[in-house]
């Protein structure tokens, strides 16, 4: 009796220690669109004061470095890797931050664009769209260069049919929908105060668009063929429906 006790224990505790490794690593809630997938039809830095040359490299500070060993960590399936404590972390840094150096730069856009990726939170989101609107990054010509094709793929990021807008920046994404068809989402600013949205399909198909509606947005709007849907700041605005070529969503702030 006391074996067959001695055994279940062993495999009931065998079962939560894989089920507890499962969570500890979760599936990516969307991942960012190669590089190769989207046209820009504008620079994604809104402010390129370039300067002609660095006069130094600034050192990444230790926070950032923690944020990308997490990212290591995570990668290797190591046991020390935690969401949370990652996400505590960020707290903690995203009012240190300063744009100010390519390294730290992209550092920031790697710790944003992955915890995006893991968590779908906007606040992430939010905070790759305020890289992209900073000033006095001090950078080179050459050096946006490398920060735009690093920060271009999380525009949009994508689960299967599942489409996230996160950065207004005016550019397209294509791909080919998972019952077959292409399709191309563009996305253009109409006037200072919002932007539309129009789809291109070779086929009617069914896709869940989720644009992200920033928390700084007041009486922002989303309507699509005379539909108004539900826009709270800070959230994603969630329209899920079959799309035809032609297709527009119209956003407002």
């Amino acid at each position: 009796m006391q074996f067959k006790v001695g055994m279940y224990l062993s495999f009931l505790s065998i079962i939560l220690f894989s089920c507890d490794g499962k969570n500890q690593f979760h599936e990516k809630h969307s991942v960012r669109v190669p590089i190769e997938k989207i046209t820009l039809y504008q620079p994604v830095f809104q402010y390129r004061s370039n300067v002609a040359d660095s006069l130094f490299q600034q050192k990444i500070g230790n926070g950032l470095l923690q944020l990308k060993s997490f990212i290591q960590k995570y990668e290797s399936h190591s046991e020390d890797f935690s969401v949370e404590k990652m996400e505590l972390l960020w707290e903690s840094e995203k009012s240190k931050i300063d744009y100010n150096g390519l390294e730290t730069v992209q550092a920031w856009i790697e710790a944003n664009g992955f915890l995006l990726e893991i968590t779908g939170k906007p606040v992430y989101a939010e905070a790759l769209q305020k890289i992209s609107s900073a000033e006095n990054m001090g950078l080179t010509a050459s050096e946006f260069e490398i920060a735009e094709q690093e920060l271009a793929p999380f525009i949009f990021t994508k689960n299967v049919d599942h489409i996230f807008v996160n950065l207004f920046v005016n550019s397209s994404v294509e791909y080919v929908h998972s019952l077959d068809g292409k399709v191309k989402i563009t996305q253009k600013s109409k006037g200072s105060d919002g932007f539309l949205l129009k789809f291109n399909m070779e086929q009617k198909r069914y896709i869940e668009v989720n644009i992200l509606i920033p928390t700084w947005a007041v009486n922002a709007t989303v309507v699509e063929k005379n539909v108004k849907y539900v826009a709270t700041p800070g959230e994603y605005c969630l329209i899920a429906r079959k799309w035809e070529d032609g297709d527009m969503v119209e956003i407002k702030y």
